[in-house]
This record gives structure tokens, sequence and C-alpha cells, in this order.
């Protein structure tokens, strides 16, 4: 083993290990001389873990347990701060007297006596027989400053090298003058002496100098272990970008058969993690279990990363590769394998697997939290579980009879009682704790039901005029998260059912869509979500016209986490229709419609976003102080990837106006649209689909064009709903042109009450809206209460929608445009017969709701 080939001897010595467990040999030996191998490589870690048993370290039991091992072992750990397994080990019966005293010289170390330690250390180089390991200790004198008579005895004996390089460095530590000089100038063409070199510069705390001294010698020599070991020292220091250039160049410089390999992926897998990029820690983390395919710590690494960078499928792909499919040993790999158990239930754990995890971690909370969870609110139904070998559900049926019947009513009790042990147990351990426990009396109404809740938990705090805000496009729809602590991916998700900011200004927009056509582009959630909800060959000739689209990492990750929830609750989080309008808070696509759904939409979402090229903000741009440095600034991810270099492709107006305030050049889809159908890169009639199914998901700012709405009002059984919500907040350019072509669709909405009265409460809302004063407001509602009395849908079957849309629409305001027109009807029909008028109104508010029939009654005593 020459100090010139650590990496291969390394590497070598590791096989052989391997060889003579095969064969069963005592492999003792040759695990003390790979541990050597590995902490002359500076890598203590895997030093340490070469001695150690399974599954914590690489040794076997028969290996940890010899005292030999654990001798190597106790200096090492003694070398680290760790004295009781030296303390335990001195007094042990059989113990070499030379490591017994190396141990003392160790402790005395530790406890400040450098001149005992000196003297310990000096008699086991006394004692030890052995060449090298005399070789070592006189290296371990030599960094306390002293030059034992040994290192003479060489100098004499014809080792020359040995005993300059040790005379250089015992001066160096020890302060003698111009000692640091000259062994500056010897590690000029010297990796081994530049590591010396390093290591005292490091011991007087000078770290600028130690990192200058092994990257300037790693780049003068092509060495590619000083490489990593500044690597390290800067992945130890936080500097992880710097860590990640030096692992790179390692990696670039190695010789075939070098032994870092391994650790240099491990760096990069760390140092990508600590910076959030988990998609180039998966890439790495991949690599590291392919160079280790056994070893089970590189697994869970790969399961925790995958988990991280939001790809839970391949996750569990690599979970079912971990020996025995074991349950997790560490917190982070317990966490990442109940993140898993809630999106894929039994085909990761069983009740049994919940409750000893529980145990195993009986005063954690977080952990119990998420059990508990688990156990009130189970992942996916069956339909979706993943069906595995063993360990997993089974949905075979047998045919055992009444025994089978009664073995399985068994068997699920017992699980039914340790669910509830389960829960009853967290609340006995945390009484304090984040899940709140509370009975209510179900007897009463629904009225003292909500109270009892209310009183319970608190007043939930009024974001009603927050959320108008960001409904109207006044703030970002990504401001939710912070609001209602959903996911970005699930407000936008969630806004399907309300009307999403297509445009701010269409012009600038074209002309922003136009100078970044064929050049890379970054997507907003909302963005993507505008391409998940088109036909796919409309989709690729939208994202074909750029030379590369992006995706923030952070948002995709994020889109993952939002699907996960909503397949918990089967919705886009609890309570999320109060962020749409009035009208289409009422009209959200109902749970039946499985393409509609929110949870088919998010699935759709992440499909799209998970093969695209996903970037970190760019490093230096100026993120503002209200989302910089907190996880609920997922929505501004994009416009921080994007930079002041790179386009931003988003559907959200207020996040385009404040990445436009940082400098970012900003388009929506419809001025992309718009931009690719004026310099014909697309089709008119293409560009025409896009419009129409973007109406008919309630994208708003869309010009109107009387055949467009209408083939998108006629495009699925509940678009009305859609184009109703966009009406509702349509401008007053071609009123009277919007209002003709809403009453001409309004008698195919007749056989479904419901819609027709969501119709109507969309018109007068819009009328209400873009009215500049009361008196307007008043007018052009008489107008349009006219028009509606004079039309022929107005039959006695349609008209309590009608009312109650129109009820609905004005919102309260003391006008009631209906009655009047009713009125004026009623007059001109009395005229000429005034029983056949007094019928026809008889029969009209016949079903009318109790409480406004006496408002049209009062008709009949006007004069």
């Amino acid at each position: 083993m020459h100090a010139d080939d650590l990496s291969r001897a390394l590497t070598l010595l590791v096989d052989s290990r391997d060889a003579q467990r095969v064969w069963g040999y005592d492999s003792s030996a040759v695990v003390i001389l790979a541990s050597t191998a590995a902490r002359l490589l500076n890598d203590p870690a895997r030093a340490l873990a070469l001695l150690t048993a399974s599954p914590d370290g690489e040794a076997t039991r028969a290996e940890a347990n010899s005292l030999a091992v654990r001798s190597v072992a106790a200096l090492m750990l003694a070398d680290s701060g760790i004295l009781e397994p030296a303390r335990a080990l001195i007094d042990e019966k059989g113990a070499d007297k030379a490591v017994v005293r190396q141990l003392r010289g160790l402790l005395a170390e530790a406890e400040g006596d450098r001149e005992a330690a000196i003297r310990y250390l000096s008699e086991s180089l006394e004692l030890t027989p052995d060449f090298d390991q005399k070789g070592q200790l006189a290296v371990r004198l030599a960094t306390m400053g002293h030059l034992h008579p040994f290192v003479t005895s060489q100098l004499e004996a014809g080792n020359e090298a040995f005993a300059r390089n040790l005379k250089l460095m015992a001066d160096a530590f020890a302060d003698v003058p111009g000692g640091l000089e000259r062994l500056r100038a010897a590690a000029h063409s010297s990796a081994k002496l530049t590591m010396t070199l390093s290591q005292v510069y490091g011991s007087r705390g000078d770290t600028a100098n130690e990192l200058r001294a092994l990257t300037s010698a790693a780049e003068r020599l092509g060495d590619a272990t000083l490489w990593l070991v500044a690597a390290n020292m800067q992945r130890v220091a936080g500097e992880h970008r710097d860590a990640i250039e030096f692992a790179q160049r390692a990696r670039s410089s190695a010789p075939i058969g070098w032994g870092g390999r391994e650790r240099v992926l491990g760096v990069l897998v760390e140092s990508y993690a600590a910076l959030g990029d988990w998609d180039q820690a998966t890439v790495y983390s991949a690599l590291l279990v392919q160079a280790l395919p056994d070893n089970e710590g590189a697994i869970w690494n790969l399961i925790t990363c995958q988990h991280h960078a939001g790809e839970l499928d391949d996750a569990l792909g690599t979970w079912n590769t971990v020996a025995q499919r074991r349950r997790p040993t560490t917190r982070e790999q317990t966490r990442v394998w109940l993140a898993l158990c809630q999106e894929y239930g039994e085909a990761i754990a069983s009740v049994d697997d919940l409750v000893a995890v529980a145990a195993a971690w009986a005063g954690d909370e977080e952990i119990r939290r998420v059990i508990v969870g688990l156990v009130l609110l189970p992942a996916r139904s069956d339909d979706d579980l993943v069906v595995v070998e063993s360990g997993g559900i089974s949905h075979e049926q047998g045919d055992g009879g009444d025994a089978d019947a009664n073995s399985d009513d068994r068997e699920e009790n017992r699980l039914a009682q340790a669910r509830s042990a389960l829960i009853a147990d967290y609340f006995r351990d945390f009484p304090e704790g984040e899940i709140r426990q509370f009975t209510v009396d179900l007897d009463g109404d629904a009225g003292d039901l909500l109270d009892q809740i209310s009183s319970a938990i608190g007043e939930r705090p009024d974001t009603s005029d927050f959320d108008r805000q960001i409904f109207s496009g006044a703030f970002p729809l990504g401001l939710i998260s912070l609001t209602h602590g959903a996911t970005y991916a699930e407000a936008v998700v969630s806004h399907a059912s309300g009307v999403r900011f297509a445009s701010h200004h269409l012009e600038s927009e074209r002309a922003s869509a136009h100078r970044s056509v064929d050049a890379a582009v970054v997507l907003d959630t909302t963005a993507l979500f505008a391409l998940s909800v088109l036909p796919v060959p409309l989709r690729t000739h939208l994202m074909s016209s750029f030379s590369n689209v992006i995706v923030a990492a952070e948002q995709y990750r994020d889109a993952v986490r939002g699907l996960q929830t909503i397949g918990r609750f089967g919705h886009a989080g609890p309570g999320l229709g109060q962020w749409n309008g009035a009208v289409a808070q009422r009209t959200r696509p109902a749970a039946t419609e499985s393409d509609r759904s929110d949870r088919a939409r998010a699935a759709s979402l992440v499909s799209l976003m998970r093969p695209l090229r996903r970037e970190l903000p760019a490093q230096g741009f100026d993120i503002p102080d209200a989302v910089g440095g907190s996880d609920d600034g997922v929505w501004f991810a994009a416009a921080a990837v994007a930079g002041a270099n790179t386009a931003l492709w988003s559907d959200d107006k207020a996040l385009n106006i404040l990445a436009q305030g940082l400098g970012v050049r900003t388009f929506t889809t419809l001025g992309l649209v718009s931009a690719l159908e004026e310099h014909a890169r697309i089709s008119d009639e293409d560009a025409r689909s896009i419009r129409v199914t973007l109406l008919a998901e309630r994208y708003m700012g869309i010009p109107f064009d009387s055949d467009e709405y209408r083939e998108a009002f006629e495009s699925n059984s509940t678009a009305s709903h859609a184009i109703a919500s966009v009406i509702e907040h349509l401008d007053g350019s071609a009123a009277d042109e919007i209002v003709a072509w809403a009453l001409s669709q309004a008698p195919s909405l007749v056989p479904s009450g419901t819609r027709l009265e969501v119709w109507i409460s969309a018109c007068v809302r819009w009328l209400v809206r873009i009215s500049p004063d009361e008196a307007s407001v008043a007018s052009n509602l008489r107008l349009l209460a006219t028009r509606i009395v004079e039309s022929v849908w107005l039959v006695p079957q349609s008209f309590a929608f009608i009312d109650r849309g129109m009820v609905d629409g004005v919102d309260g305001r003391s006008v009631d445009p209906l009655v009047d027109s009713i009125g004026g009807a009623f007059r001109q029909l009395a005229q000429a017969d005034r029983p056949t008028a007094t019928k026809w109104l008889f029969d009209l508010i016949a079903s009318l709701d109790s409480d406004r029939r006496p408002t049209y009654l009062g008709v009949l005593l006007r004069p």
C-alpha cells in the first residue's frame, strides 16, 4: 500500500476483503488495512464504516467483534472526541499493550495534557513491532510538533524521504522558525505534503490558506484526492456551490481505478440536497447506488432524494429494492417512508408496520402525528394501490367459506383495535399536541353543530376581502398559500372553478411573446395548467414555439405535494370554494366528472411538468423580501428562475405585474396565441380552438366573439357554468352584442333551471359591474329585465329560476327590475283582458319561493 496510490489500494483492499469473506477466511486484518487507507485519504467516515457492523457500517458481525478491529475503531473514535470505547478497551483483558498506550495518549490529548500524550504515544511506538504502525505514530507525534528518535533512525537506515518529510512536518507544527516556509516549498510538487500543509493551516484556524493550499496544488498536480479534500472542506463549511465545483474537478481528474469516486458522489449528493436541487441530488444518488448496489444507506439516500424531487413512483420502486423491505431506522428515513405511506398506503406499510414505527419513535410527536393522520385518512382507494409481492395488499378473493369469513372478521377487528390504540396513545402521550380532540352533540341541528365546532376550535379569521382581491387578479393567485396553507398547485387547480387571469395588457403581451419565440422560456404553474387542459396537438403547437421550456423545480415538487393532498381529500383542499367568484363558487365541476375533477386536473398538471427541464432560481436574482426565504414563496419560483435573462410565461396577471417590476419579461397564454396567429406560426383555426378551450376553462380576458363563445358554450354539458363565470368578468365593450348573445343562449338552459339561474345571475352581475353609477345600474337592469320578459322562454317553468338569478345578481341592492318589467307586461295584458292577465301572473309566480310571491302580487294593486 503505497502512499502515492492510496485510492487504488483502498479499492483492492475492499475487493480482497470481499473475496476472503466468500471463502470463509478471517478478514479482520484486511478490514483494518482498508480502514487505514480510507483514513489516510482523509475520509474518516468511510474508515469508521469499514470497522462498524451493518446496517450502520460495512463490517460483518465477526469482523466488528474482533478485538483488533474494535481497537482500531476505539482509536478512531477517540481521535474524533468519542472517548468511551477507548476507556472501556484500556482495561480489557488481552488488549495489545501498544494499543493501550496509544489510547491513553489520545485520552491525554483530549484532556489537554500534551506532555502525557507525547509520552504515551512514544511508548506505543516503541512497543509496537509493526513498521507501518510505528510510522503512523511518528506522523501523529510530528503533528504535535514532536520528532521521535524513530524518525532519526530511519534517516540512518536510508529511509531519507520519510525522515525528511516528518522533519518538515514537525518543524511546521512546532512553529520552528522557517518551518512553515520549508514545508510550503516542499509541498509545491507533492500532493502528500500539500495535505500536511493544509493540516498545519487548519490547526491554526487559517481556513483561507488551508483551502488555497489544497486547490492550487490540485490544479497544479491534477490530483483528484486534493480536489476531494477541498470539496469536503467546503461541504462542511456550508459552501455547497464550491463543494460541487471541487467535487466535479475531482471526478474529471481522477485516474482509472481511483477509490474516491463514491466519496465524490456523496459530496455531490449532500451539497445539491443542501441547495434544494433535488433533481441533481437524485442523479448522483442513483450513480452512488450503481457503485454500491448492496449498500442500504445509499439506497435510502436515493429514496430520500427521489421523494424530495417529487419522483414518488421512482421512490417506491427504489424502496422495493431495500433488502427484505425493511422498516426505516433513522428519523429522515422514517419521515420519507411515512410520506410514501401517505401516497401508496398498504403498498408500503400495514397497520402492524405503523404500530411498530410508532413504538420505535414514541417520543417524536411529528412522526406519531403523521401515523395518526394515516390511520384517520388512508391513502387512495384500493383500486389505485400498487400491488406488491409481499407486505402489501391483495385483491384476490378466496372461496374458503364461513371459516375464511370468520377469520377475515377477526383480522379486521384486530386491525381496528390497533388503529384505535394508535390514536388513543397519541392523545395520551401528547395531550397538548397539534391534533386536537373534541366531542360534539349530534342530536342538534346543523347550526348548533357548527356552533359547537366553532366553540371548540375558535373563530377562524375572515379572509373574504383578501380572497376577493386574489380572485379579481389584484393579488397573485399564489398568495392563497400564505393565507390558507394550500399548495400553489391546489390554488391553481381550484381556480378552475373560478376565473383565471389570462390577460393584463394584450398588446404588450403579444410583443413580449413574439420576442421570446425560438428562445428558452420558463413556465409558471398557471401557464402549465392552461397547457394541461389543451388537446395534445394544440399544446404541442404552443410548446414547440420555444427552444426549451423550463419549469421551476420547486413548483414541480409543489404540484406533486398538491396532488397528494387532493388524493387524500378528494378535492383541492378544504373550503377552497371561497376563493371563487359569486357565480363560479356555486358551479364547481361535480366530483363525478372524472376528467374535470380536481384530482384529474392535478394529475394532468404533474404529468405535463415531469419530463420538462427543472431549474432552481437564478443565482443573484433579487427576490422580494416578502417572498425570499419563505417556503410559501413557491408561487414566485418561476419568476425567480426566469430572472432577468429568460421570459416568464404566466397566466396570473398580478404575478406578471410584480415580475415585470423586477425586470422579468412576461406574457400570457392568450398573448402567445395572439402573437403566433399574427405571425402565421399557427393557423387561425388552431388559435380559435385554443381560445375556445380556454373559455370553457373559465379564462378571463379573451375578447368577445359570438362564434367562439357559442362554440365554447356548446363544448360540454357543464360549459354554461364556465361561460357564465367569464361573462361575469367581461368589460363593457360590445355590451349590446354580449346581452343579445347571452339572451339568445338562455332558451337552451330552460330545461335545467339551475343553469338558467346561474346564467341570469352572471349577466346581472356583469351589468352591475360595468355600470358607472347607481342610475346606470337601474337603467341597464331595467332594459335587461324588459328583454327577458319579452322573450318566449319566460314561462312558468323557468320563471322561478330567472327570478332567483336576478335577486342573486343584484346582490342586496334596493332594485328589483324584474318586478317592474313584469308589472309593465301585466298592465299591457290587463288593458285588453284583466282576468287573463291575472291568470298569467298567478301561473307565472306559482313556483316562486313563498317570500317572493307577495312582491309580485303587489303588481295587482298598482294603478
